[in-house]
């Protein structure tokens, strides 16, 4: 869930149309039927960088290049940083490409990674 995605939700309960070009995704479904999914991911912008959530993982990259990958599956409490353990190259990379795919979805420039 994005704050993006209050204005369109709160449209859709109301029964209006939601104005074109919004980035924000109507959380309605969600709300009748709790096990639905209306989004792959969620960016949250930080004071020092950018986070995406998804049902597995959450990365992080700073401004300053430097990163975090996250397992929330096997590690909910964010206690290993999957991206300085050497056999979690494949899923970094994976998520980095997702990451960037969805800063630009997101009309925002990737940061470079150090």
């Amino acid at each position: 869930v994005e704050l993006v995605d209050l204005f369109p939700t709160l449209s859709a309960a109301a029964g209006l149309e939601t104005p074109e070009g919004l980035h924000g995704t109507s959380l309605l479904p969600i709300l009748r039927e709790p096990d639905s999914q209306v989004k792959q991911s969620a960016l949250s912008i930080h004071g020092s960088g950018t986070s995406m959530r998804t049902a597995n993982w959450t990365y992080t990259r700073y401004k300053d290049g430097s990163e975090e990958l996250y397992d929330m599956k096997n590690d909910p409490g964010q206690f290993t940083n999957r991206a300085r353990v050497k056999n979690s190259e494949q899923a970094l990379a994976i998520q980095r490409r997702a990451f960037d795919k969805r800063l630009r979805a997101a009309g925002l420039k990737p940061t470079k990674i150090r």
